[in-house]
């Protein structure tokens, strides 16, 4: 799942299992402990992990995290990856990836104003000069370059 950089509104799901059989799904968790690492960092705990059960009798055992810590990247950094593990007394660990990137929306938009900059200062005039048209004989072999 990807996040935008300094998004602090993204749920991540995940399912709560029994730690013994692996199969069992567990429902009414509430205290939850949760660890990010981002980039291959030293994991930090959490300061107040936000678990939400999604619906115990329709869902049972899916669960929302909401990653809320550490999601600004620096500038110059296009994208990290952060790995969070959710833990909880009788549920088996549960690790997940998220990759959090840059408005990337944003950056095609900066470079599409700029496109007729480029243009309007001969940049595409440049350009044109280099292309080189080939059209093909009566035979299919050889031809005559146009442009230079």
């Amino acid at each position: 799942m990807k996040i935008k950089s300094g998004n602090i509104l993204t749920k991540i799901p995940f399912i709560a299992v029994d730690e013994t059989d692996l199969l069992t799904r567990l429902t009414g968790l509430s205290t939850f402990t949760a660890y990010r690492a981002r980039n291959g960092e030293v994991p930090v705990e959490m300061l107040t992990p936000t678990v939400n059960e999604a619906d115990s009798g329709n869902m049972p055992g899916i669960y929302w995290l909401l990653v809320d810590e550490d999601t600004t990247l620096e500038a110059g950094v296009d994208e990290h990856t952060m790995v969070l593990n959710v833990t909880h007394p009788g549920m088996y660990p549960v690790s997940l990836a998220v990759e959090i990137t840059k408005n990337l929306r944003a950056e095609v938009e900066n470079v599409q104003g700029r496109l007729p900059d480029a243009l309007d200062n001969g940049f595409l005039k440049a350009s044109t000069k280099r292309i080189a048209l080939t059209t093909l004989g009566a035979s299919g072999a050889g031809g005559q370059k146009y442009g230079g």
